[in-house]
């Protein structure tokens, strides 16, 4: 039976609009404060306070045709007698990598045990926020969508109206993973600069603006968060289309604020004022997934500053779902969330979380293959992550034990799997897929899917990919059925170069790389021959990215476990140098901030990888 079985979908009017934010207002008397929890689904995010504290928060990530709730208990907001809800929810309602349009909307209850408390319905009084500026929709990252400004001089003159019934699914499923966190304050560096005052967090913080400062008059702020400073001593604001900053009215005298709706990440803050302005604290206040983290010692210093620091940006990177970057898009992607749960296991033992995330993962099927990302409208597959998903499904059976995922997401991987071996043609080979598609594989030349016409070709990566995963899929029960060894067969003669003993990157490419001959291996076409010339010729090949380094690993480990040396050697060196730069959590490409034309990102998941090697290789 449906936990909102007496409960209504509603909102605030039947005009809504784009980037809006409703407050909901409910009572309920209560004669003991035991077992008293919310339940709440909302299309967009919502902050919910309980006798004035904040006692709920959260993005409902999903999608209009299969939402999640949350359950929130409120046992210490409780108190005997009267207590006062008020729900604010942010209608989001712009497209973007983390959030699928759909039409606003809140569902709720208060439930004490099997006792219903208050429901949603149209008695529920409710009115436009009169603080959070509505209709903006001005755009921080296409990835993250909207930012916000808040008014704090703005009054609560809005009346509060009956609520009205909005047409929403009712097909709504618990989203079974811990609740958000929100933890005290972190100590910051606070520097006035004359015009700006510079907030230094120490190391990448992931959280809720946080702010309590004295202004002598009303003045527009502008706040502005990143993960480094430019050349002048300044957060970068605008980075291309981005623009990495919010906007607060200051009224006259005391503002404290919590931004709960959006959380920000990086290590410096920067806000910019116009008069007099003596701040009392700002900083990010952190936001985590509660975890159980597996301590390891190690007897090398070096490897402990790695682990522990892999460790941390797994942390920064786990909030609604995994997310690739915490700072710039907040996205779940298979390919980054397929190394995040590798690492994982192994540092949470945690696979409650990423059952979860498969399954947000295979809702995003569409023509055959996933979307970009969970949830999302964006037209923009990347099929070789679509591979990469049958392989994170492989792994969290394998690891986990739990065979119950395959009765929800086994026809996705047959469509899936369907989907690329229909695609081989007449040459026995799977051609690149045709726009939209992105043939991307991993941020190097001649591999990061920069040729975007439908020429015809045959890409290395894709199709020893589908070899390699394909046994994958049979072993946990899959049925599609391709002629691999024509496929590796093909894959010699269309893709290996035999005057460089080397597989090219493509059919119309004479470029060789590290991923594809290693994925080239892995696929059983080449063998160790291959996998001794990588590494002899390494320096004349485009190297692999820190996100791909799985499969150059893997392919060595394949053909001879004494490459265990060589592995380690190559992790010491790319995260001792990251290390020695400054970093805190590790960063997307090698590059760092100045990768993608200065947008490169200082804390991605998908670089936790040393998590899974010092244990696969044994390292005390």
């Amino acid at each position: 039976m449906s936990i909102f079985k007496n409960c209504k979908w509603i909102w605030i009017n039947n005009e809504e609009r784009p980037d809006e934010y409703a407050d909901f207002y409910a009572s309920f008397e209560l004669a003991d404060t035991a077992g008293v929890d919310l339940n709440i689904s909302v299309d967009g995010n919502f902050e919910a306070y309980l006798n004035g504290q904040l006692c709920a928060f959260g993005a409902c990530a999903d999608y209009p045709h299969y939402k999640f709730y949350d359950r929130f208990s409120l046992d210490k907001y409780c108190k005997t007698g009267k207590n006062e809800l008020k729900i604010t929810v942010w209608h989001i309602g712009v497209p973007s990598s983390v959030y699928a349009a759909a039409n606003a909307g809140l569902i709720f209850n208060v439930r004490q045990g099997e006792r219903e408390l208050v429901a949603s319905s149209c008695d529920i009084l409710s009115r436009l926020n009169p603080n959070y500026v509505s209709g903006r929709c001005k755009i921080v990252t296409m990835q993250l969508g909207p930012s916000y400004k808040y008014d704090a001089t703005a009054l609560n003159k809005a009346e509060l109206c009956r609520s009205v019934e909005v047409e929403k699914t009712y097909n709504i499923n618990p989203r079974n993973i811990e609740n958000l966190r929100l933890l005290p304050r972190v100590n910051a560096t606070v520097s006035d600069l004359g015009g700006r005052i510079l907030v230094d967090l120490g190391r990448e913080t992931v959280g809720f603006l946080d702010l309590e400062l004295e202004s002598d008059t009303e003045q527009e702020l502008t706040v502005i968060y990143g993960e480094h400073l430019d050349e002048c001593g300044r957060v970068p604001r605008i980075i291309g289309s981005r623009d990495f900053s919010y906007e607060l009215v200051a009224k006259k005298g005391e503002n404290k604020f919590l931004g709960a709706m959006r959380r920000l990440a990086g290590r410096y803050i920067e806000i910019e004022y116009s008069s007099p302005l003596r701040v009392r604290y700002a900083g990010l206040r952190p936001v985590v997934y509660p975890l159980d983290k597996i301590e390891r010692r190690f007897e090398n210093e070096l490897h402990q500053r790695i682990y522990d620091t892999c460790a941390y940006t797994l942390e920064c990177c786990m909030h609604e779902h995994y997310e690739d970057c915490p700072w710039r898009e907040q996205a779940l992607y298979s390919l980054d969330s397929r190394n995040q749960m590798l690492c994982g296991y192994i540092a949470f033992g945690e696979y409650k979380y990423a059952r979860y995330n498969i399954i947000l993962l295979a809702k995003s099927l569409h023509n055959g293959i996933l979307k970009i990302t969970s949830p999302t409208d964006t037209e923009l597959p990347i099929p070789f992550f679509s591979l990469t998903f049958v392989q994170q499904v492989y792994e969290y059976v394998k690891f986990s034990g739990d065979r119950s995922i395959l009765d929800e997401v086994m026809p996705v991987l047959d469509k899936i799997m369907a989907t690329f071996a229909g695609r081989i043609d007449e040459n026995g080979l799977i051609p690149a897929f045709p726009a939209p598609a992105w043939n991307f594989y991993e941020w190097t030349d001649g591999n990061d899917g920069s040729l975007r016409d439908n020429t015809l070709r045959y890409d290395l990566c894709l199709n020893a990919m589908f070899i390699y995963v394909i046994s994958m899929y049979r072993e946990i029960g899959g049925k599609i059925l391709a002629d691999t060894h024509l496929m590796r067969k093909k894959l010699n003669e269309v893709l290996f170069d035999n005057e460089r003993g080397l597989y090219k990157n493509s059919s119309i490419d004479g470029c060789f790389s590290v991923i594809g001959n290693s994925l080239a291996v892995l696929s059983g076409a080449a063998g160790r021959e291959i996998a001794e010339r990588i590494v002899r010729e390494r320096e004349t090949l485009t190297d692999v990215s820190l996100s791909m380094n799985c499969y150059f690993y893997d392919a060595l480990l394949s053909v001879d476990k004494s490459y265990k040396d060589y592995i380690m050697k190559d992790i010491e060196e790319k995260y001792s140098y990251m290390l020695s730069c400054g970093a805190t959590t590790f960063w997307e490409t090698i590059e760092g901030a100045s990768a993608f034309s200065n947008a490169g990102s200082l804390c991605h998941g998908w670089s936790a990888l040393p998590i899974y090697y010092f244990d696969v290789l044994n390292i005390k």
